[in-house]
């Protein structure tokens, strides 16, 4: 389990690039499907992703970047609107007390072409494509080895 805004936000972070292809919504618990190949075939080339399970969720809403000049901004407050386009996640901080997840809609023809997740959360748990559980230090070792990797081709 990892507690903290500024953990659950580098977690986020640690996710960059990946896309969120699936939630639900359990109560005060919120879980999501990230793919993110790049960084899950580091554990095992068959895995796809990760999931990410925040407790005592609270306060979720998206706010939109309008696509086009003119296009007003939109405040989401429904999981399903604000997960059912597959949002990729950029990068992630906290802000005023809440975390802020920054992400890329790859849907062209909305009117939005991204926005910030916003919410609160105390804890959040993350897990592989067998079931196994990661620790933040656990999922930054795993993202620092690849981008060395990367960074040397």
């Amino acid at each position: 389990m990892i507690t903290g805004s500024q953990n659950i936000a580098d977690i986020f972070s640690i996710f960059s690039d990946g896309i969120i292809v699936n939630h639900v919504c359990n109560g005060n618990r919120l879980t999501l499907n990230v793919e993110i190949p790049y960084l899950a075939r580091c554990i095992c080339p068959e895995f796809l992703g990760f999931t990410i399970e925040l407790i005592n969720i609270k306060n979720i809403c998206f706010k939109t970047w309008p696509s086009e000049a003119g296009d007003k901004e939109r405040l989401l407050v429904n999981p399903a609107h604000i997960f059912g386009i597959g949002l990729k996640i950029m990068e992630s901080k906290v802000r005023n007390g809440c975390i802020e997840v920054l992400c890329i809609n790859p849907i062209e023809e909305d009117d939005f072409c991204g926005g910030a997740l916003n919410f609160e959360a105390d804890t959040v748990v993350i897990f592989d494509d067998s079931g196994r559980q990661y620790s933040l230090e656990e999922l930054a070792s795993i993202s620092k080895k690849y981008l060395n990797k990367w960074a040397i081709r």
